[in-house]
Formats: structure tokens, C-alpha cells, sequence
């Protein structure tokens, strides 16, 4: 029986893959079973969408690439790297003699955005998928809608996000793209009675896309995907929504599926580009790479450096203990009270707290553990304890300690549960939210069973 549906599912498969727009796009060759690239890009195509309030005067029309990330997969491992890049990045756009954000590339074709992001991160791209924002939310539906775990209210009145208990929330198809989409985060401060605005703006984006799409593949290992019915649903959704490059054939694409077809959470790794904000000379508001701190990022998905596991647990031997680290912690956001909450986490993980004072300057963006020349082991073990993407930076002005500087994108410290059952230090720019929790600056600390398992 299981032999007959399997060969149905095939079936299916194969005959709804025919039915895919693919794009014929100048991209680099990749061979065999070697790890590759794969631009996966949101179209904001607003085409069929309602009930979002930020789409309802319909002042925005066409299609921008919303979102964009560059997907690494190894067939050899099974092992797969994620990283997000801020639609707000500033750079050369290819095929023209200017600058501009990385997003609007795309409005002068798929192939202008190919060739803008394989420039401007100098990384091969191998293949082209791209999503609109209809197959979006038709897609975590079908599947039962994605569950997520909450630790704070939220809200946002530009993409219509309704975040409405603590706990365990099982976002619909509009409600997960309004929560992968905002920008304009508002979270309930119980202390203050209260919302708050959060002011991560796009790294906050970034943060809970990659908390979403963590909790996407633990929700598909949970799927019956012998439900024929179920299989043919997605792949018309996807045949309707979904665009693929010209190089990702059937059995290209089947070969794929029965490769990665077992991926977990422990499997994935997601990273945040380092970017720090600029103004232009015409005055816009936006993000450039800090090219120096994104070495050892990029070194990922340009085939020099690897991922997955292996590489993980490689790299664990280079933590320091915490008894043996003495910490110096900074305020650099000028939230109040957030310094001594840094302070509290780390202490109860076993980290010695030298200090805890503000900054020199407030309304920092990035989150900084600072360190001395040779002291890289204590700043890891620091690292892996924060929830969000941090960078480390190397100076003898931190003499024996490691100094934390918090900024926008902090989202608070794991407890030791949680980050020893995190597969292993990913790297100074790894995203750290093994916890699958949304807390906004100042968070509680997730439960033990955040993952909504």
C-alpha cells in the first residue's frame, strides 16, 4: 500500500513541477553533490491580498523583493545555511551607474537582482526560487499554520499583526506573513501598562524571520506527507506562486527533496549580514556591510569556510568555560534597567560580572562583545548565551575582561538549558534564537518548552 501511494505522490509531483514558470537566468554552475546557492527571494506582489492595512489604499503597486536570502545546502551533510540580507543594504546596483537599496533591483528584472547580489556580497549564486506573498500565506495554511512561541504581546498596525496571549501562538497564513513582514513591532510592557515600540526596524525583521522559518521545518516534520491530497495542495500552491530557475529541473528538484527530505532544526543555521546604518547624500536612511566583521559570514556562502554540525562541534573546543570569564557590561540602548538584566542572565549561567554602567554613547544598533587580542575562546562562550546575532570585536582596550555592549537587536540571554542543547557555538554572527522564542529588549527568558513542541 505504502509502495502505491509513494508512486502516486511521485505522480503528482512530477506532473505538477511541469506546471512551474521557470526563468531562464544567467547563473553560476555548480557540479554534482557539491554545496551550492540559492537566492530565495519574497515577492511583495500585492496581487490578491486583503486585510492587510499597509495594502488596503493601494498607493503600492507592482512588486519589490521584500525579503531575500541566500540559502547554502550540501547534499553531502544534508546540512543547510541560511542568511538574511536587509532589503535597506546600500549598494551598487548592476546593469546602471548608481546606488541604491538592494530590493530595488528587482524592479528592473530577476537576472539585475541576481547579478546586483552576487556583486555586492561577492558570492555565486547556482539558483533562483522566488515566493509571492499570496503562495505565502496559502502555503502555511495548507500546513496547518506554523506555531510560534511568544513571550510578549505584539502588534503591528502597518502589516495588521495581532499578537494576542503569551505562549505558544499558531500564526494563520495572513497573521505569519504580518509577523515575517513588520517593521513597526510594538510589544506590551506589563511593567509600564503599556505598548512599546521596538526599535529594531529591519534587523528586528531578520531576528523573526529566522525564528519562523526554524519553526517552519520543525512543523514539516511533523506533516503526513503521505496525505496525497496534502501533496498535491502544496505543490498547485506552489506551481500558482512560485517561480524557479531554469537550471532546477524535475529530477534536479526530486533528487533534492529526497535529500533534504529529513532536515531538522539541528540542520539549519541561520546568519545576520553586519551592517551598520549611513544616511546618503540624498538623505536616505540606510544599511552598509561592515565588510571586515561579514569576512567570516560570507567565507560560508562563498565555499572557503563550513557549516552544519560538523563545523559546530568543531568550533566548541574554542568556548572558554564561564567560571573563567570575567564580564563588563554596557548599556548602549539607553533602555532602562536593560544593562542589569544582561548582568543578571550571565551571572546565573556562571559568568563573573566585573561591572554593569552605561555606554559612551547610547542608541547603538548592534549588540558588541568586545575582547582582547588572543582572548576570542571567553567572547565565544560569552556569545553563545545571547539570544540574538552579535559582533565581536577585537581590542586591547578590554584588558582581561569581555565587555557586552547591548544594542537594538539584543533579545536577552539563554539560560543554560537551552544554550548547551543548542548544537554548539556558530560563530560570533550566528543567529542565537535556538530557543524559537520572540521576546523584545527586555525579554523574559523562554521556558523550557518554547519550542512549542
Amino acid at each position: 500500500m505504502l509502495a502505491v501511494v509513494g508512486a502516486v505522490i511521485v505522480g503528482i509531483v512530477v506532473a505538477r513541477l511541469d506546471g512551474f514558470e521557470r526563468l531562464d537566468l544567467a547563473l553560476a554552475r555548480s557540479s554534482g553533490d557539491s554545496a551550492f546557492n540559492v537566492l530565495v527571494v519574497g515577492s511583495d506582489s500585492r496581487e490578491d491580498i486583503t486585510g492587510v492595512p499597509e495594502f488596503d489604499d493601494g498607493a503600492v503597486e507592482g512588486a519589490r523583493s521584500d525579503t531575500l536570502i541566500v540559502a547554502r545546502l550540501d547534499p553531502a551533510t544534508g546540512s543547510v545555511a541560511l542568511l538574511s540580507v536587509p532589503r535597506d543594504l546600500y549598494v551598487p546596483i548592476a546593469g546602471t551607474d548608481r546606488s541604491d537599496r538592494i530590493n530595488a533591483a528587482f524592479g528592473l528584472g530577476e537576472q539585475q537582482l541576481v547579478d546586483t547580489v552576487q556583486t555586492a556580497l561577492d558570492i555565486e549564486l547556482n539558483h533562483y526560487v522566488e515566493v509571492d506573498f499570496r503562495g505565502f500565506e496559502r502555503l502555511v495554511s495548507i500546513v496547518g499554520g506554523v506555531p510560534v512561541y511568544f513571550d510578549t504581546l505584539l502588534r503591528d498596525d502597518v502589516t495588521g499583526l495581532d499578537v494576542r496571549k503569551v505562549g505558544c501562538v499558531t500564526l494563520d497564513g495572513p497573521q505569519a506573513l504580518a509577523f515575517v513582514r513588520s517593521r513597526s513591532v510594538e510589544y506590551y510592557d506589563p511593567d509600564e501598562e503599556d505598548w512599546v515600540t521596538d526599535t529594531t526596524g529591519d534587523l528586528g525583521r531578520i531576528t523573526r524571520q529566522q525564528v519562523f522559518i526554524r519553526r517552519v521545518v520543525a512543523q514539516l516534520g511533523t506533516l503526513g506527507l503521505t496525505d496525497v491530497g496534502k501533496v498535491d495542495g502544496l505543490l498547485e500552491v506552489a506551481a500558482d506562486n512560485v517561480i524557479f530557475d531554469k537550471g532546477l529541473s524535475n529530477t534536479r528538484i526530486l533528487k533534492l527533496a529526497r535529500t533534504f527530505r529529513s532536515v531538522t532544526n539541528e540542520d539549519v543555521g541561520t546568519y545576520a549580514l553586519p551592517t551598520e546604518p549611513f544616511v546618503t547624500a540624498e538623505g536616505a536612511e540606510v544599511l552598509r556591510v561592515l565588510e571586515a566583521e561579514a569576512a567570516d559570514v560570507l567565507a560560508i556562502f562563498r565555499g572557503t569556510s563550513p557549516f552544519g554540525p560538523t563545523a559546530a562541534v568543531a568550533r566548541a573546543t574554542e568556548v572558554a568555560d564561564p567560571e573563567d570569564v570575567t564580564v563588563v557590561v554596557q548599556n548602549g540602548t539607553g533602555i532602562a534597567g536593560q544593562g542589569r538584566d544582561v548582568a543578571d542572565g550571565l551571572q546565573l549561567v556562571g559568568f563573573a560580572i566585573e561591572s554593569v554602567g552605561n555606554a559612551p554613547r547610547s542608541g547603538e544598533l548592534r549588540t558588541t562583545i568586545t575582547y582582547r587580542r588572543g582572548n576570542i575562546a571567553a567572547a565565544e562562550a560569552v556569545a553563545r548565551y545571547l539570544q540574538a546575532g552579535v559582533r565581536l570585536v577585537e581590542s586591547d582596550e578590554a584588558g582581561g575582561n569581555v565587555i557586552v555592549t547591548t544594542g537594538a537587536d539584543y533579545r536577552g540571554v539563554l539560560p543554560p538549558t537551552l544554550a548547551d542543547a543548542a548544537d554548539a557555538p556558530k560563530g560570533a554572527l550566528a543567529d542565537r534564537s535556538s530557543a524559537d522564542t520572540i521576546g523584545i529588549a527586555p525579554p523574559a527568558v523562554a521556558p523550557a518548552d518554547a519550542a512549542c513542541n
